[in-house]
């Protein structure tokens, strides 16, 4: 568990009464360890496990509550609100602009159209200003940044502690994309990175295989074309997982939720291993209750199936795995527990980035892309679960997902 402390502005989507509600809300998020709103900073002070939530999970908690305590206490007002006071206003001194050219209070005061008339000019004026000032600086500052944008410059965030709500939700709209462009564009460079760091290796090794053999060097041996044979299929299947984790991470991905009784589908999935788990005498046991569950098959069985097979790789031979489906109160918990080399504590908070490995995956009867992981991870997400990991160097690991027992996606 990777702990982080951060502070979020709530400035202008709350007023102090919601600091309760705001509070307990995020208290009781999953991943939340502790928070607390300082309504004096306009923040709130919150730590939480970085594996299960992120910031935006966060923004989004304290959005949702906080602006639904607003509309009870009014403290973000409409535009329309604005308009239909200063409305009101200038109906009064129309309407007393009418008695007056009636002639009763010219007949108490001599000359007191001429002077209303001028005031009523002059607050029009005043009040024209100020609104056009409230609308036209957020437009600005909105202005601004989408240009920003336009720019590749993310970074520009726009205040949104604005007591007009539309501004304020302009605001929040354009935030809310230039977050999720910046978070697009890291993506982007880090996956050009890893699949560079990663295509490197193999691509040199076949390289320079060939050229051996072009040049007379190397004989054309079987030993040395399948040595090449396995680094073109450690691309493909680099590639093909790099595909598969594309289709997963894209906004657009469409899961094809069915009723699954996930107990079945574990028993489905270790069918798999049954001859490699053979070979090494490792005895795997399925434990737990037939459970109906709310899920994408293909998308479940991917998870199921990422699991077990790193349970039985890093198992050594005569050694046990363990899995078991339960239930608890919403939830459904599934658990793939070995007693095989376990994790250690330097690398058991990065297994689940892309491409990491620890030492003992790099060598060619382990080793992987170091994808799998990440897949399941965001497969799970998908669902509206997590994971979590708990490993001991030498003694073995145990991953634990949970997600949604009955819940439509």
């Amino acid at each position: 568990m990777k702990v982080i402390k951060d502070s979020v502005h709530i400035s202008g989507m709350t007023c102090i009464m919601c600091q309760n509600t705001i509070e307990s809300a995020l208290n009781s998020t999953n991943g939340i360890i502790n928070a607390k709103v300082d309504y004096k900073k306009e923040k709130a002070q919150v730590e939480y496990d970085s594996d299960i939530v992120s910031i935006t999970d966060i923004i989004n908690v304290i959005k949702e509550k906080g602006y639904e305590a607003c509309n009870e206490e009014e403290y973000c007002r409409s535009s329309d609100d604005y308009i239909r006071k200063i409305s009101i206003v200038v109906i009064i001194i129309m309407l007393y602009i009418l008695i007056s050219e009636t002639g009763i209070i010219n007949m108490l005061v001599p000359g007191r159209f001429a002077v209303v008339g001028i005031i009523s000019i002059v607050f029009a004026a005043i009040a024209g200003i100020i609104l056009a000032g409230k609308i036209s600086v957020p437009v600005k500052a909105a202005t601004r940044a989408a240009k920003d944008i336009a720019r590749g410059n993310y970074n520009n965030r726009i205040n949104t502690d604005i007591c007009t709500m539309e501004l304020s939700e302009l605001g929040n709209a354009v935030n809310h994309m230039a977050e999720s462009l910046d978070n697009q564009e890291m993506l982007r460079r880090r996956l050009t990175s890893d699949v560079a760091h990663e295509l490197r290796t193999p691509v040199a090794n076949v390289s320079s295989n060939i050229e051996a053999i072009i040049e007379g060097v190397l004989e054309p041996t079987n030993e040395r074309l399948s040595s090449c044979y396995n680094e073109l299929e450690r691309i493909t299947g680099i590639i093909t997982e790099l595909e598969k984790l594309r289709q997963i991470e894209g906004e657009n991905m469409i899961l094809h939720i069915g009723h699954v009784d996930i107990y079945e589908l574990a028993k489905e999935v270790k069918l798999i291993f049954e001859n490699e788990m053979s070979k090494k005498n490792i005895r795997c046991d399925i434990i737990g209750e037939h459970i109906d569950v709310c899920v994408d098959k293909d998308k479940m069985s991917q998870v199921l199936n990422n699991l077990i097979s790193n349970a039985v790789k890093y198992t050594d031979n005569y050694g046990n795995i363990q899995i078991t489906v339960i239930q608890e109160n919403e939830n459904v918990v599934i658990t793939v527990k070995d007693n095989g080399c376990g994790i250690d504590d330097n690398d058991i908070q990065y297994i689940f980035e892309r491409f990491y490995r620890t030492d003992k995956s790099r060598n060619r009867s382990t080793g992987g892309a170091g994808i799998g992981l990440t897949i399941t991870r965001a497969i799970v997400q998908l669902h509206g679960g997590t994971i979590h990991v708990e490993s001991k160097k030498g003694v073995g690991s145990l991953f634990k997902v949970t997600i949604p027992a009955n819940k439509q996606i």
